[in-house]
Order: structure tokens, then C-alpha cells, then sequence
């Protein structure tokens, strides 16, 4: 894309220049298109590459992962930028870093969703133990903590069946 602006510069500089030939002007807009059209083929084709990639990444965000990750969607964001490089100059070796990347993202997902969902219910698992819970109620607990197992199992298994997530969550939370 860049290479495209710069030639369409060069050809409004030209055609602007007094006495100087449409020809070299002209050269230069079908150099523009044909960067432009390179520039838009790398660009479907990264797309076409990253597609299910992108669809993690954005199911990601909806979810959070963002904000409640910070780190981790750092690391994420610049191993999609460099993969999305490598698609126009190593496209041979993009294969496995989508995989990568893919799995990376949908674990941001599912654990933005799991820490979203039950965190008050970890709080309170974690009260409960610091108050001697395991010593005084020691069946309760671990109930509790089966639940809360279960529910985190059930959001991971399916963070977008949000019906299941709510019911999940509900029942880690009546358990601790």
C-alpha cells in the first residue's frame, strides 16, 4: 500500500509539473494500480488465512479477555501482527502459528468468561477456607468445591452457550 502512495504522489507531482509528459504520469498511476491491487490481494489472502483466527480473537474481546488479561493479549496481539506479516513473505510456515495463535485466543476467551463468571464464587471458596472451613465444615467444602470444578469445566466447555455460562455460574455460586 505504501508503495501505491507513493507513486500516485509522484503522479500528481508530475502531472502538476509544467512542461513535463503525461506519459511519466500516466506510468506512474498504473504503477499506483498495480500496488494497490497487490496490496489488496496480500490482504485477502492474510485474511483468508487468519479468518478463524480473527473469529477467536473477536469472541476474545466480547468476552473480555482484553482487559482482564492484559499480558496475555499483548503476547497475542503481536504474534498476530507477526503472523500476519508472514503470510505475504513465509506463507509456508503460517500453518502451524495460526493453530497457535487460534488456541491462544480461545483460551483467552474461556478464561475471560470462567474469571467473569464464578470470581465471586472463587472469593467465597477462598473465604471459607481462610475461616477453617476445611476443619469445620469439611463436607460442605468440598461440595462446594466440586461445583465450583464442575461449573468452571462446563463454562470452558461452551463460554458462548450463555445460558449454560448463567446456569453454570449460578450453581457455583449457591454451592459456595
Amino acid at each position: 500500500y505504501e508503495k501505491a502512495q507513493k507513486a500516485d504522489d509522484r503522479a500528481k507531482r508530475l502531472s502538476e509539473k509544467k512542461g513535463s509528459d503525461q506519459k511519466d504520469a500516466l506510468q506512474e498511476i498504473a504503477k499506483a494500480r498495480a500496488f494497490v491491487a497487490d496490496a489488496l490481494s496480500q490482504s485477502q489472502l492474510a485474511h483468508d488465512r487468519l479468518s478463524s483466527v480473527l473469529e477467536s480473537r473477536r469472541f476474545a474481546m466480547n468476552a473480555n479477555a482484553q482487559n482482564l488479561f492484559p499480558s496475555r493479549w499483548k503476547d497475542a496481539e503481536a504474534s498476530l501482527e507477526r503472523t500476519a506479516y508472514s503470510v505475504r513473505e513465509r506463507p509456508e510456515e503460517v500453518s502451524d502459528k495460526v493453530v497457535d495463535l487460534d488456541r491462544r485466543y480461545i483460551s483467552l476467551e474461556k478464561d475471560a468468561v470462567a474469571k467473569t463468571h464464578l470470581d465471586p464464587a472463587r472469593q467465597t471458596l477462598e473465604k471459607a477456607r481462610k475461616e477453617g472451613a476445611a476443619t469445620y465444615a469439611p463436607r460442605s467444602l468440598k461440595e462446594a468445591q466440586l461445583q465450583f470444578d464442575q461449573s468452571l469445566a462446563a463454562i470452558r466447555g461452551s463460554p458462548r452457550n450463555e445460558l449454560e455460562v448463567e446456569q453454570a455460574s449460578k450453581w457455583a455460586q449457591q454451592k459456595a
